[in-house]
């Protein structure tokens, strides 16, 4: 838990010190994971992102800011993550293709997933993020608990948005009749690891 107090110390040092807007470039670690996680009146499933598809790094802007609360925070700009629908792999080709059926595939290929900010508890043994989904053209925010920690240029950010599948207009698949049923609630689970790149 010291590594969350770790993390807010160095950006707030930076923030105080630079007094800009201060920005670091991150690369995904293989090892990261992104899982949709659902299931149906009879079984579960889960989706699991290529994760090779984010090769690509992205460089994100942060500053120190004050909550609603009058809290420090931490405010994100561009830490923003597109995942391509068809890199999702249910572990079944039928599962895949009601997989982007339901998420609209073909008009909306995306899901965009966004970090906005990030607020450490006073005790520092708990973070909240507020994330930002965007599926099917329609985008929601959510409050997620999450684990925010750094270690040896490793930023390691890992947490469960918990999606309403109504929220976004989303049909759940039925089969045989209705018989079988998809809830509308799903789990996206982040665990990434994100190592920062020198210039």
């Amino acid at each position: 838990m010291k590594k969350i107090v770790i993390i807010f110390t160095i950006f707030t040092f930076l923030s105080f010190n630079n007094k800009n807007i201060n920005q670091t470039t991150l690369g995904v670690l293989p090892e990261s994971e992104i899982i949709v996680s659902g299931k149906s009146n009879v079984n579960s499933f889960d989706c699991k992102y290529k994760i090779q598809d984010l090769s690509k790094p992205i460089t994100v802007s942060f500053k120190q800011t004050k909550d609603d609360e009058n809290k420090d925070q931490l405010e994100f700009t561009n830490a923003k993550f597109y995942l391509k629908n068809k890199c999702f792999d249910c572990g079944n080709n039928f599962i895949n293709k009601d997989f982007n059926k339901m998420l609209r595939t073909e008009e909306y290929p995306k899901i965009l997933i966004e970090l906005l900010s990030v607020c450490v508890a006073e005790d520092g043994c708990s973070a909240l993020a507020n994330m930002g989904v965007n599926i099917a053209g329609i985008h929601h925010e959510y409050l997620v608990p999450i684990r925010f920690y750094y270690e040896n240029n490793i930023y390691e950010v890992g947490g469960v948005i918990n999606v309403n599948l109504d929220d976004f207009k989303i049909q759940s698949p039925k089969k045989v009749l209705g018989l079988i049923k998809v809830d509308n609630h799903v789990k996206v689970n982040l665990d990434l690891k994100l190592k920062e790149l020198k210039p």
